[in-house]
């Protein structure tokens, strides 16, 4: 059977933060979407040109400039643990994604969590702009600190990630030194302990994995694993994906998502994906160094490297 690809629902727009990019599916599933009510009520949807979900207020309207060649938008992942109140808690993960589907790529430009930058006129964390204010506020803080007219986001929750690993039978990863960490909490404390070397794990070990800090460079060497699990997820997704994980996908974007991509915005340049193994996938990260100020670690933001990468990547967006 001739192969199409198609979007992972909101999976895709995330996709793993999260990945964000696999668009493939056989022409038999596309069809079967549409029609997965079972799933939930709101799959019924894919058709229309709505948002999936509308947790704030709309985002500024979108310049088609962009369209349907290019979509932009921020990835944020959320890590609400034992929680289920999405109120107060800080983004875990932040990337900046540009899908182009014109030249076959896909960029994404890692945020570290820590990277000090204007947060409600004070220097302060950026992932602390989740907690103040929500997607609108994160959102805004990145657009101003990086100059770029977002308009466009995906909030994903970590549960999300499980759910799809589980999903396709677990990640293959190669891990490349010991990681262990035991949160110290009464209630809801959790262990990280990996030993190095290839293995497969679990929707939940995922999760964990994702979580871990500990690293040597600090934030620097978590987002390159967090860039790494993304590539994998997405390359392994491709390979295994199946009629029987498709729900289970679906019920991830539905449940732990929140974004104003529409879903026929995505279809409108699937045309153009035609050969999706030939996508090339690049990850940077905004350069900078870390540095403790006060009793509080930071990601000090090399303002003059990161206008390059900006510029390289997103040169025609900027403000004027």
């Amino acid at each position: 059977m001739k192969k199409k690809y198609i979007p992972l629902i909101i999976v895709v727009a995330i996709i793993v933060m999260v990945g964000f990019a696999g668009y493939f599916f056989k022409d038999t599933l596309y069809k079967s979407l549409a029609t997965w009510g079972s799933v939930s009520g709101q799959i019924t949807a894919i058709t229309t040109d709505q948002p999936q979900h509308h947790s704030t207020k709309p985002v500024n309207e979108t310049t088609d400039d962009l369209a349907p060649d290019d979509l932009v938008f921020l990835a944020m992942g959320i890590d609400t643990k034992e929680s289920e109140d999405q109120l107060g808690v800080r983004t875990d993960t932040l990337m900046l994604f540009r899908v182009s589907f014109a030249n076959k790529s896909i960029k994404i430009l890692s945020i570290p969590r820590d990277s000090r930058v204007p947060v409600k006129g004070r220097l302060d964390k950026i992932n602390h702009a989740h907690s103040y204010g929500g997607i609108e506020l994160s959102l805004k803080t990145v657009q101003d600190f990086l100059n770029l007219p977002i308009e466009y986001y995906a909030r994903l929750d970590y549960k999300a990630v499980a759910q799809v690993v589980d999903s396709i039978g677990g990640i293959d990863l190669d891990i490349k030194g010991r990681m262990y960490y035991k949160d110290p909490s009464l209630k809801g404390g959790f262990t990280i302990d990996f030993q190095p070397g290839e293995q497969r794990i679990s929707g939940e070990q995922s999760i964990l994995f994702l979580r871990y800090r500990s690293y040597p460079r600090g934030d620097v060497d978590r987002v390159e694993n967090q860039q790494y699990f993304i590539r994998e997820l997405i390359k392994q997704a491709k390979e295994r994906v199946s009629v029987g994980s498709i729900p289970g996908m679906v019920s991830a974007a539905i449940s732990y998502t929140d974004t104003n991509i529409s879903i026929a915005r995505i279809i409108r340049g699937l045309e153009l994906m035609k050969n999706f193994d030939k996508v090339e996938i690049e990850t940077k990260t905004l350069p900078g160094v870390g540095q403790t100020i006060g009793d509080a670690s930071y990601y000090i933001v090399d303002e003059p490297a990161a206008k390059e990468v900006i510029n390289e990547w997103f040169g025609d967006m900027i403000k004027k």
